[in-house]
Formats: C-alpha cells, sequence, structure tokens
C-alpha cells in the first residue's frame, strides 16, 4: 500500500545532520522556515484572509532573519553560489511580502492568485531549504 493516497501533498522534509559535533543553527532555522511555510498554505486552504496575513507576516520577518543570520555563514561559499543563493532567498521574501499584501486585500484559497503564490511559496522555500543545506553542509553531494 502507499503510504501516500493518489494526489496528495507531500513535502519533503529537510534532513539535518551535525557536522563535527556541532548541530546546526541554520538547519534548525530551515525546518522552522518549512514549518511556518505550511501555516500559511494551510491558513490559505482554510480561507482565512486574517490568518493567512498574520502567518505570512511572521513568515516574512524569520525569512529576513534568517538570511541576516546566515550572511556570515555564507561568506565562506564562493561568489556563484552566494548570488545564486541570494537570489533565492530574495525571491522568498518577495513572494512572502506580496502574499501578506494580498491577504490584507482579502485574498483566500478561493482566489487562484493566493492559492498559486501560497503553492510556490512552499515549493521555492523546500527547493532553497535544499539547496542552502547542500551548499553548506554537504558540498560533495
Amino acid at each position: 500500500m502507499h503510504p501516500n493516497p493518489p494526489g496528495a501533498r507531500v513535502t519533503p522534509r529537510l534532513a539535518c545532520v551535525q557536522s563535527a559535533g556541532q548541530a546546526s543553527m541554520v538547519c534548525t532555522s530551515l525546518e522552522a522556515l518549512l514549518t511556518l511555510a505550511r501555516k500559511v498554505h494551510a491558513a490559505a486552504d482554510d480561507d482565512d484572509p486574517q490568518r493567512l496575513e498574520q502567518a505570512a507576516l511572521h513568515l516574512f520577518d524569520a525569512l529576513a532573519t534568517h538570511v541576516r543570520d546566515e550572511d556570515v555563514t555564507m561568506g565562506a561559499l564562493s561568489p556563484a553560489l552566494v548570488r545564486i543563493l541570494g537570489r533565492g532567498q530574495e525571491r522568498l521574501l518577495s513572494l512572502a511580502a506580496e502574499l501578506a499584501a494580498e491577504a490584507a486585500a482579502g485574498c483566500t484559497s478561493t482566489s487562484e492568485l493566493c492559492r498559486t503564490r501560497t503553492e510556490e511559496l512552499l515549493a521555492l522555500l523546500v527547493l532553497q531549504a535544499r539547496d542552502e543545506h547542500v551548499a553548506l553542509y554537504d558540498p560533495a553531494a
């Protein structure tokens, strides 16, 4: 029996490992961001624009903090990789801000734009989390 029914949305979990005996703050932060993005998605699915706006603003704030905190860590990467990861972070911040503004204007999951934004935000965050994890903690992957 397949663990997920056909058509079910499955969000991959980020596998976090300890490196040289130290827990990864960035990895913990990425998991927290994924949880917040899932809450944004759930608020949109529940047609709750107030909760959606609050969740999107919370995610935006958490993303901004993550980007600021990660800036030092990313200094060890190549300039090309920093640019690539930075563009992804900028896109995520932009999407979270747009979604919060749309929610404030009454956006709900019945709105195709809102549904698309929440799905895009979650999908891009999953990819960004994977890319950051690989770049920072598993460069041989």
